[in-house]
């Protein structure tokens, strides 16, 4: 475990140079919509939306260490390409989160620090981003945003508080794997707290599934996406298991010049935080 440096921040009286923000559930479509995920960190979610006063300070003890202490995002991404035409192979492991998104590469040179989230150093707009690109068939990326939102149902800014959770923005993935970009084959999985894809099973096509998952104590939704494949291709397996974090394609094709085989996998496995002397 990688040890961070001790210190003291004087904020709103949360850490950040802005107050926490309020999401209304059922966002984006009527109210009593069941096309929406969402989860609490604590595990409140919208299978079960009634919280009790223990899991509200749960998900905001979570909130606040997954935005000040999170120092790496585990997992991986593999992309590969054999027979006719262009061939590449290549894994890419691990996130460490960057004090810059311009910062590429998972060398930990200059890795985000706690201290480096404080309202004191940095503006809320930053985010803490480690991202990696492969000859553009391979990435992982992954981004906390310096602020916290908690969470109201009904779909009214006045509902009920059910608990605590980040965005980053909002939809966007804290964490995504993903592998043969711009090519056949591809596949990703990543990490949300809202979502608005199709709650607990997949899309009608069978190239997207979800799930509520915990990850070091966390709770999450993972989404799992592959290719349909293009006209021609011949899908040899495919896999999505968001419930274990994971996706995985290979397919092969024929054209003019031969048979060409492409394979990604793409799984998360854990989140690593920092530690204090």
């Amino acid at each position: 475990m990688p040890t961070a440096t001790p210190f003291s921040f004087f904020g709103r009286g949360n850490g950040f140079d802005v107050c926490i923000g309020e999401t209304p559930l059922n966002f984006g479509s009527s109210t009593g919509s069941n096309t929406e995920m969402f989860t609490t960190l604590a595990g409140v979610n919208s299978n079960n939306p009634v919280a009790t006063q223990d899991q509200i300070d749960e998900s905001l003890r979570l909130a606040y260490n997954l935005v000040y202490n999170t120092y790496q995002l585990l997992g991986s991404s593999f992309s590969n390409r054999t027979g006719s035409g262009d061939s590449w192979n290549g894994t890419i492991n691990d996130i460490v989160l960057k004090k810059s998104s311009d910062d590429y590469g998972n060398n930990a040179i200059n890795p985000s620090q706690p201290i480096d989230r404080c309202c004191e150093v940095n503006a809320s707009s930053n985010i803490y981003n480690g991202d990696f690109d492969l000859n553009i068939r391979s990435r992982a990326s992954a981004s906390l945003p310096s602020s916290i939102g908690f969470l109201t149902h009904n779909g009214q800014k006045n509902g009920n508080l059910i608990g605590y959770s980040v965005f980053s923005p909002f939809f966007s993935p804290i964490c995504f794997f993903s592998g043969n970009r711009s090519a056949s084959a591809t596949t990703s999985v990543s990490l949300t707290t809202t979502s608005a894809n199709y709650q607990g099973s997949q899309d009608p096509t069978g190239e997207l599934k979800n799930a509520f998952v915990e990850l070091n104590g966390m709770h999450f939704i993972c989404t799992a996406q592959a290719d349909p494949g293009r006209s021609g291709d011949v899908i040899n397996s495919r896999t999505l298991d968001p419930s274990n974090l994971l996706a995985q394609c290979d397919l092969s094709f024929t054209s003019s010049s031969g048979t060409a085989n492409l394979s990604s996998r793409c799984e998360i496995t854990g989140i690593e935080f920092y530690t204090y002397n």
